[in-house]
């Protein structure tokens, strides 16, 4: 601006014959001065207010900046912990199905060597089996023999 309230108040004008009132220029002046003056603390005002504003405004977008990055990094963290425990329960899985296999293959070599045992055990028996009634066919061989020679004793016995 190129007049202040002050540059108005003490503003003077030459005097020419049939001019102006130099008393309502004057008070005219004045009015004209406490206007500007007032329009400016005004202006200053809404300059502050305006500051203010923008400076909030700087605040607002600052925190949102913040929050964004806050939910960036939580985004990021819940990602990296869903892909630690996909990791982990793949790993977990693994493990798992591996000591079930050795579970299944020791179950099937437990299995295996009770048919075999079995299988033994049977054969054992037929063998026992065989035996005990060879040796019962002996016995009853031996029995026949020892009646059947007693038979011979016994009448020559009654002879006499």
């Amino acid at each position: 601006m190129k007049f202040t309230p002050v540059d108005l108040r003490h503003q003077t004008f030459r005097k020419k014959m049939g001019g102006v009132d130099p008393d309502e220029v004057k008070a005219f002046l004045e009015e004209v001065a406490d206007d500007l003056e007032m329009l400016l603390r005004e202006r200053d005002d809404l300059l502050a207010e305006v500051a203010r504003l923008r400076a909030e405004v700087q605040q607002y977008r600052d925190l949102e900046s913040a929050m964004k990055d806050v939910l960036a990094t939580a985004r990021k963290v819940a990602e990296e912990i869903k892909e630690k425990a996909q990791q982990e329960a793949t790993a977990l899985l693994t493990e798992s199905r591996k000591q079930a296999r050795e579970i299944l293959k020791q179950a099937e070599e437990d299995r295996r060597k009770l048919h075999d045992t079995l299988a033994s055990l049977k054969d054992e028996k037929q063998a026992l089996l065989a035996e005990l009634s060879s040796l019962a066919q002996s016995i009853t061989e031996l029995v026949r023999k020892h009646m059947h020679e007693e038979e011979k004793a016994s009448p020559a016995a009654k002879k006499p």
